[in-house]
C-alpha cells in the first residue's frame, strides 16, 4: 500500500520537524507534546486514493464502534516532568485533553467541561478518577458503519445499534478481538451499562435519530430482480455478523447455530420468484441445514461446500411465491451445524421465475 506508507512517512517526516525545531529553540524540556488521533485506521476501501489497511488485532476500522474504530494511540511527551518509557493501561479520550492540558499548565477552566484530567497519572501521583467513558454516532457512515453508541466502564464495552436496539457487549481485557459477545450470558450488565449510556445522552443532549418516511429498503429492480446483500442484513443472536470490505464483503462467523439474519425489501411486481443464494463454505462444515422464510412462504436446502468460506458459488434454493406488491422479510436460520460454521453469505437474490 504505497500510499498509505508514504502518507505514514509523510507524518512521520512533520512530527520530526516540529521537535527537531523545539529543540533548535531549546523548548524541548518545558514543552507538552501530545500526538494522537480521533480515529482508528481505514479498514475499508473509499477510493483509488484512500486505501484501506489493517488494524488487526482490532475489529473493523474508522467508522465503526468497535475497537479498531476508536482504540487509537495517545502519547504524551514532557521531558521535565513526565517520565519516558512509560506505558499506562488508563482510560483516556480526547474530550480529556482540555482538562489536562489546563491542569498540567495550572490553568483555571471557567466552566464544568467533559472529560477528565490525567494529569495524575502522567505525573505519577494518582489514577484517573471516572465511571466511563462514551461515544455517539447518529448516522451512517460511508466506511459501512450503522447509527449507535457505545460505552466502556472499565474492561467492560457495550454497543448499542438505534436502528434494531440490538446491544453487543465484551470484555475488552479477555477478548480485544471483541469476537465474543457476552450480552446473553451478561443480561443484568448489559442493562447497567445500558442506563449509563443513556443517562450520558440524556445529560449532554445527544441527537436522537427518527425514522425516515421515504426509506426503501432493498428496492425491486426494473428487470424485476430483488438483491439483498450482506450489507443490508440485520444480524441476530451472538456470533454472526457482517464483514466488511477490503477483506470480507460478507455474513460471516456463523459458528452459533441459533444465530440468524434478516433482510427487508419491497416489491412493486410480485410474482414467484427463484431463491438464489452467493454463499462459500469451508470444507468439513458442508450439510448445514438452512431455512429461509418469507412470511408464510418457506425454502429450505442443504449447504453445500465450496473449497472455502470465502470461495463463493451461485445456488439455487428453490422457489416463493409473492402475491402481493409491498415490504416483505426474509429470515434465514441453520437449522443444523454439522461443522465449525454454517457458511459466508454474500447476497441473497430473488429472480422473476419464468
Amino acid at each position: 500500500m504505497a500510499v498509505y506508507a508514504a502518507m505514514i512517512e509523510s507524518l512521520d517526516d512533520g512530527i520530526g520537524r516540529i521537535l527537531a525545531k523545539l529543540d533548535e529553540w531549546t523548548l524541548t524540556e518545558n514543552t507538552i507534546v501530545i500526538f494522537t488521533s480521533d480515529n482508528g485506521g481505514l479498514a475499508t476501501l473509499e477510493g483509488p486514493n484512500t486505501p484501506s489497511t489493517s488494524n488487526a488485532p482490532l475489529r473493523e476500522g474508522k467508522g465503526f464502534l468497535y475497537e479498531g474504530g476508536i482504540r487509537v494511540p495517545l502519547i504524551v511527551r514532557w521531558p521535565a516532568a513526565v517520565k519516558s518509557g512509560q506505558v499506562a493501561d488508563e482510560i483516556a479520550c480526547s474530550v480529556d485533553l482540555l482538562p489536562t492540558l489546563a491542569q498540567l499548565c495550572d490553568v483555571k477552566l471557567p466552566n464544568v467541561v467533559d472529560g477528565a484530567s490525567l494529569a495524575p497519572m502522567l505525573l505519577g501521583k494518582g489514577e484517573v478518577k471516572r465511571e466511563a467513558i462514551y461515544w455517539h454516532y447518529p448516522h451512517y457512515a460511508n466506511q459501512g458503519g450503522r447509527p449507535g453508541g457505545a460505552v466502556r466502564a472499565g474492561d467492560w464495552k457495550m454497543i448499542e445499534f438505534y436502528e434494531t436496539g440490538r446491544r453487543e457487549l465484551f470484555d475488552l481485557k479477555k477478548d480485544s478481538r471483541e469476537s465474543r459477545n457476552l450480552a446473553a450470558q451478561e443480561p443484568e450488565r448489559v442493562n447497567e451499562l445500558a442506563a449509563k449510556l443513556d443517562a450520558w445522552r440524556k445529560m449532554v443532549g445527544a441527537q436522537t435519530m427518527k425514522p425516515n418516511p421515504s426509506y426503501r429498503p432493498n428496492p425491486q429492480a426494473t428487470d424485476g430482480t430483488i438483491t439483498m446483500h450482506a450489507r443490508s442484513a440485520d444480524v441476530h443472536g451472538e456470533q454472526l455478523r457482517f464483514e466488511p470490505l477490503p477483506h470480507k464483503n460478507t455474513l460471516g462467523y456463523w459458528t452459533n447455530r441459533n444465530d440468524w439474519a434478516s433482510f427487508e425489501f419491497e416489491v412493486a411486481r410480485p410474482g414467484t420468484f427463484e431463491v438464489e443464494l452467493l454463499a462459500g463454505c469451508g470444507r468439513g462444515s458442508g450439510s448445514s441445514a438452512v431455512e429461509l422464510t418469507i412470511g408464510s412462504e418457506k425454502v429450505s436446502f442443504a449447504v453445500d461446500e465450496t473449497g472455502g468460506f470465502q470461495e463463493f458459488r451461485t445456488k439455487i434454493a428453490g422457489r416463493v411465491t409473492l402475491e402481493k406488491a409491498g415490504r416483505y422479510r426474509l429470515d434465514i436460520r441453520a437449522m443444523t451445524k454439522p461443522g465449525p460454521a454454517v457458511m459466508d453469505l454474500r447476497q441473497i437474490r430473488l429472480l422473476p421465475a419464468n
